[in-house]
């Protein structure tokens, strides 16, 4: 099974980790299609916001979700859940217009080591738990998890 790489904040902490991740995991920012879905990984491992975010991250990622606008479904995976101090809270977020705007159905992050999920703008966001870090269970009584995600013609479900 391909193992598909996500940087965090302890992978690329500095711009001095970047040439040591490309080197030894590959480019932090990249996408792929399988199956009329495209994946979409960004790095926010640097960044504590999405305002923050390289203006060359920003435009590659709008070119990108361009060029996959006829994908079934459009996934967006990332370290840091920015829409949980900007989207959640009813304030403006850089990558949440994005998204809306070239049609992405989910959003996958981790760093708070617990799981939630919520829906904004018919647009699924996630927060994966731990998998080996230390962890809280937070309001869903979750710990240490992996999540499911099923994609066919029926929608999307994700299962804890």
């Amino acid at each position: 099974m391909p193992l598909y790489l996500i940087p965090g904040n302890h992978d690329i902490a500095t711009s001095g980790h970047l040439q040591p991740y490309i080197a030894n995991a590959g480019q932090p920012c990249y996408s792929f299609d399988r199956d009329r879905t495209h994946f979409v990984v960004l790095d926010a491992s640097r960044w504590e916001s999405s305002e923050r975010l390289p203006s060359e991250q920003l435009d590659w990622l709008a070119a990108d979700l361009k060029r996959a606008a006829k994908a079934r479904y459009t996934f967006v995976f990332y370290h840091r859940p920015y829409w949980d101090g900007t989207t959640n809270a009813g304030k403006p977020d850089t990558l949440h217009k994005l998204f809306l705007r070239h049609g992405v159905d989910a959003v996958f992050a981790g760093h708070y080591h617990r799981y939630s999920t919520g829906t904004y703008d018919g647009i699924k966001y996630t927060v994966v738990g731990s998998s080996g870090g230390g962890a809280e269970p937070g309001p869903t009584g979750i710990l240490y998890h992996h999540l499911l995600v099923e994609a066919d013609s029926s929608g999307i479900t994700m299962t804890p």
